[in-house]
């Protein structure tokens, strides 16, 4: 048996949906999520054909039941315990052999025979059933199927779990899922006996759509609440909206509160935060009245605003470099403290009631003389008026001084950094290195990106002239879409004041008007951040491997997605996609060569028509970077190998043992951590690279 907590393990299954159809309650899995899990079987099919009798498949399908499958299993017993199913051993000692020839569900009792075709198909498969439960499968649905009335035995229903995986490269079915079922009684018990069953599939069912992941929320949201009663996050569903209670909140406890509350919209099941003996803080009130990704990520960053929680880069596809995730995230709490400061400043100059849970006196305020009552439709004096818009742009300029040229040479730093320690390193090391600890020929990130002189004295002579100038380039670009948004921000401030006394609103609806407008600003701020950050680091990358390509060779470069439930379908269609530089603006960017489809060249931005490929971001929020491609790799020429290269080449373990060998011999001769600055080293790794004849 393995459901000794069926009901357990069907609610821990992270499913996307779960539907009620003809009596039965399904559990969906995560389509994005688990098919980025999902690898292709190795077991060959059972052999069998149509030239046997259905009695003589039976017959083999049993014979390698009793005499393969369960002899294996019982002599290596860690076999039968399926991870994907929570750890649980499965026991098939006493399993229903009829099954293998009868249709399953409680047809069972009806006698409802397979064709020939469905046994064929369902025993060529138990082979794959077997591996798929032991190692390679992904677990895509949990299913608890009612029985229409109470079956002679007593039972009263079916529990499923199905596993899941890609069929053998050239079978006709794309997938094969193994399910594992057995009988339940009404007093909850269920039955010894096993139930199989294996099929092949074209395709799986897809995930939710906008209704079915309100129920799964609310499913959720429920069960939090009956979990924890005296959580204080008192959560009611009229006509299909959440609506979402919170209170105890306390200036030590709010960030704790906020990442309850992401949990739960996100599904999890939130536990009690109780208030400690910090400041007490108001009560918050959320109203979604339409479930879906877009209406869940403004609720949160509403509430982030609300709770003075700076919001990080972590929206959007998943990054590949730590260190570029440090620097995104630096930049988006930048300017999530930002809008909040000028939130802080408008209502503290004209006395608002603010719409946070926070105590006053968190910024530096400017408080003016002016008497703001638009209740009375009495306008500010044109010269109070005057004072408070110089005094709001003398605030915006303050803090939003030289940012663009920040964002642009720490993005531009990294960008070169990250792919000279590719030269010496194992990915893995420049995968995971961290922002804060990143350092070059012994000077601190943070030094070499505060001028394009001390990046010209870091970097070289690929730092050239011209090179200087695009980076002044995309400085005054960052800088102009900064500026937009700021004139943006300011001239909504000014509307909304002057409609609070042109309709004679109260100070709670100004100020409601004016905390929403601050919300979105802070999404257009941080949205610039990341897609500068990512377009940034990108041209960087490509500049030096452009740079050091001999005149008259042409350069390749690959993109690389972090395949996950983040990435969208385009990206993942472009995964691997190869692509040739180009010095000059071409008027298609699509090409004939042997290797690339497209083309790519400095500026080239994507539109969603005319061009399907940039070098930096595909859409908002897109975190793909390129790699340089070395077509000659396998002819022997190492010229381009790094750890980058190396990986997707299939050579990695070789790279690593090049690497670790060449700076052991490094360390001997005295130097404690070698680079490319130190002499002979990144050629003594390409040499110990092609000496290595094997995969390693």
């Amino acid at each position: 048996m393995i459901f000794e907590n069926w009901d357990m393990l069907i609610k821990s299954h992270r499913y996307s949906r779960k539907e009620f159809k003809n009596g039965v309650w399904r559990y969906y899995y995560d389509k994005n999520r688990n098919f980025s899990r999902m690898t292709r079987c190795k077991s060959e099919p059972l052999k069998i054909d149509s030239s046997m009798s259905s009695a003589a498949i039976v017959s083999a399908a049993r014979n390698y039941i009793e005499n393969v499958w369960l002899p294996d299993w019982r002599k290596k017993e860690d076999l039968a315990i399926c991870k994907e199913l929570k750890g649980k051993k499965i026991s098939f000692e006493s399993i229903s052999y009829q099954h293998l020839s009868v249709s399953g569900g409680h047809s069972i009792n009806g006698k409802r025979r397979r064709d020939f075709k469905n046994i064929l198909d369902h025993v060529r498969y138990l082979p794959l059933a077997k591996e798929l439960l032991e190692e390679n499968g992904v677990h895509t649905q949990s299913r608890y199927e009612k029985f229409k009335k109470v079956q002679k035995d007593g039972s009263i229903g079916l529990i499923y779990q199905t596993v899941s995986g890609l069929a053998p490269k050239g079978d006709k079915n794309k997938y094969v899922q193994v399910a594992v079922s057995q009988k339940k009684y009404a007093d909850g018990k269920l039955s010894n006996t096993v139930y199989i069953s294996v099929v092949g599939t074209a395709d799986i069912k897809k995930t939710l759509s906008v209704r079915q992941g309100l129920r799964r929320t609310s499913r959720r949201l429920r069960q939090g609440c009956e979990s924890y009663p005296a959580a204080k996050l008192n959560i009611t569903f009229p006509n299909d909206c959440v609506n979402i209670s919170i209170s105890d909140i306390t200036e030590g406890n709010r960030k704790s509160k906020y990442e309850q509350l992401e949990k739960c919209l996100n599904g999890g099941v939130p536990k009690y935060i109780p208030a400690d003996d910090t400041p007490r803080l108001g009560s918050v009130n959320i109203k979604i009245k339409e479930y879906s990704n877009e209406k869940v990520e403004k609720a949160l960053r509403t509430m982030a605003f609300c709770f003075d929680i700076p919001l990080k880069g972590g929206n959007g596809e998943s990054f590949f470099y730590k260190a570029q995730e440090d620097l995104t995230d630096k930049w988006c709490v930048f300017f999530s403290e930002f809008t909040h400061s000028v939130y802080e400043f408008i209502t503290d100059y004209f006395n608002l009631p603010k719409k946070t849970v926070m105590r006053k006196a968190m910024y530096l305020k400017y408080k003016g003389k002016i008497l703001y009552y638009p209740e009375t439709g009495e306008p500010i004096p044109g010269k109070d008026w005057k004072k408070f818009v110089e005094l709001l742009e003398k605030f915006l300029n303050k803090h939003l001084s030289n940012c663009e040229e920040g964002i642009v040479l720490q993005s531009k730093t990294l960008g070169r950094i990250l792919n000279r320690m590719l030269k010496y390193n194992t990915l893995e090391a420049v995968k995971n290195a961290e922002l804060n600890k990143l350092e070059y020929h012994g000077k601190t990130f943070d030094w070499i990106s505060s001028s394009v002189s001390n990046m010209k004295d870091t970097f070289g002579e690929v730092l050239t002239r011209t090179e200087q100038a695009r980076i002044q380039t995309y400085i005054n670009s960052a800088a102009v879409k900064v500026q937009n948004i700021s004139d943006k921000m300011k001239g909504e401030i000014k509307q909304v004041l002057v409609d609070g006394i042109k309709n004679r609103q109260g100070k709670s609806v100004i100020s409601q008007a004016l905390f929403d407008k601050m919300v979105g600003d802070n999404r257009d701020f941080q949205r610039l951040a990341d897609t500068e950050i990512q377009n940034s680091v990108n041209n960087a990358f490509i500049s030096e491997e452009v740079y050091k390509t001999p005149e008259g060779e042409k350069a390749y470069f690959q993109r690389i997605e972090v395949i996950d439930d983040n990435t969208c379908d385009f990206c993942k269609k472009m995964n691997g996609e190869i692509v040739l530089w180009s010095d000059s603006p071409l008027e298609s960017e699509k090409i004939k060569d042997s290797i690339a489809k497209y083309a790519i060249w400095e500026g080239k931005e994507w539109n969603g028509k005319g061009h399907t490929l940039s070098t930096g971001v595909f859409h908002p929020y897109c975190r793909g970077v390129w790699t340089r491609y070395n077509e000659k790799l396998n002819k022997e020429d190492y010229a381009m190998i790094d750890a980058l290269v190396a990986e997707n080449s299939g050579k990695a373990k070789k790279w690593n043992k090049a690497v670790e060998t060449a700076r052991k011999e490094f360390e001997k001769k005295g130097f404690k951590n070698p680079s490319d600055a130190t002499p002979g080293f990144t050629s003594r790794i390409h040499e110990l690279f092609k000496e290595l004849k094997e995969e390693v």
